[in-house]
């Protein structure tokens, strides 16, 4: 549960994330709203099944109708399932885009008076 489960925790639970990163999945639409802000990058091969190829495309074009500027796509021309993983750890600025992603901490949850 790669990409789906990183779908289904991020929609289950997007105030715990920074940002995701899914990869090969068929996004569940339907509770979108929660994950406006949450950053994501979603990947996905033109080689894959339908569902997938077809659905990470309009989960980002929902998730922009619902107001998200932080939702990117990366399409990968002739992945599969299988390959689209590796093709993503050689993609040029995903690892800087991921940890450049912060929470918002308020005095409650760090600690600090900052």
């Amino acid at each position: 549960m790669g990409g789906k489960g990183t779908w289904e925790w991020g929609m289950a639970s997007p105030h715990r994330f920074a940002a995701i990163i899914p990869k090969a999945f068929i996004p569940d639409l339907s509770k979108l709203e929660g994950m406006v802000e949450l950053p994501i990058w979603a990947m996905v091969g033109t080689r894959d099944s339908k569902p997938r190829a077809e659905g990470i495309p309009a989960m980002k074009k929902a998730l922009e109708e619902l107001g998200s500027t932080v939702v990117k796509t990366t399409v990968f021309e002739g992945a599969n399932h299988a390959t689209t993983s590796g093709k993503s750890k050689q993609l040029e600025g995903v690892y800087e885009w991921m940890f450049s992603q912060r929470l918002p901490r308020s005095k409650d949850e760090d600690g600090s008076d900052e």
